[in-house]
């Protein structure tokens, strides 16, 4: 009888010595807390370098508007171009932390909120209102964003149109002429809808397939990327029309197509982002 309560004893003890060690739940929701308050800052700031550090490599981004983001690289480009956007006042940017929860076994929570910013519009500067969801799982003992989601405070019949200004479409438009200038297929199927057409200055039309082959091709050669100005922008709900000069210099099948052009190109908003689905430019008079 004595040996088996030294056994029973041993066991105990044994079991207290591997016992995982409890978790102090109100230590990592104020952990939790810190961290969507310094982030708030790291936004105020557009300090893309310290807010990439908050996620985790396999992270995902699910903003409204937008496509999905999966992993480092697809949500730094997603980052850049929304730091880069001017009509985005993003010192104004606020979030308030509502709820927390962390698992029992203290490597997962999430945070419940509110965040708010302004922007210019045509029509003067507004305050956009959103609620969203934060997912944090703790890797190597520290905590990283693994889900971030949110949508707008809007009443449905005010979220139909897209904003449109005349810097998100500067933007797009740059982003299509470096992707132009580096053959990049991948980014030109993107950007164009499945009916895009462009027809060039003899009025031959190319589709979608057919620009990008020949744009990647080593038939057209480019010293630098484009460079745009005097865009104009009219939408009309879910399309948007843009209008402005693209200066460049290129070879086109051995001929010198370098100039400055005037170019109309016709967006749609379509799965969560624009796309253009025509485009027509016309060569201006050499000075």
């Amino acid at each position: 009888m004595k040996t088996i309560v030294v056994f029973l004893s041993s066991l105990a003890i044994l079991y207290g010595c591997i016992k995982a060690p409890s978790v102090n739940i109100k230590a990592e929701e104020d952990a939790i807390r810190k961290l969507e308050a310094d982030w708030t800052v790291l936004n105020q700031k557009r300090d893309i370098g310290k807010v990439m550090e908050m996620y985790a490599p396999d992270a995902i981004i699910m903003a409204p508007g937008q496509i999905v983001a999966t992993g480092l690289e697809p949500i730094r480009k997603q980052f850049e171009s929304s730091f880069a956007d001017t009509s985005l006042l993003w010192d104004t940017f606020s979030w308030t932390s509502e709820k927390v929860e962390v698992s029992a076994s203290g490597d997962l929570a999430y945070i419940k909120g509110s965040n708010s910013m302004r922007m210019k519009t045509p029509d003067g500067i507004i305050e956009e209102a959103d609620k969203g969801v934060d997912i944090w799982r703790k890797i190597d003992g520290k905590w990283k964003a693994v889900l971030t989601i949110w949508n707008s405070n809007k009443p449905p019949e005010e979220m139909v149109a897209p904003i449109v200004s005349v810097d998100v479409f500067t933007r797009l438009e740059n982003e299509w002429n470096n992707a132009t200038f580096k053959k990049d297929a991948k980014a030109l199927d993107l950007l164009y809808a499945k009916e895009y057409t462009y027809t060039d200055l003899t009025g031959k039309v190319y589709d979608k397939q057919q620009d990008i082959s020949e744009v990647t091709s080593g038939n057209y050669k480019s010293e630098t990327p484009s460079v745009l100005s005097d865009i104009k922008v009219n939408s009309y709900g879910n399309v948007a029309v843009v209008k402005g000069l693209n200066t460049s210099k290129a070879i086109l099948n051995g001929k010198d197509i370098s100039g400055t052009y005037r170019f109309v190109d016709v967006f749609v908003m379509r799965d969560g982002r624009w796309q253009c689905v025509s485009t027509q430019s016309s060569r201006l008079p050499k000075k």
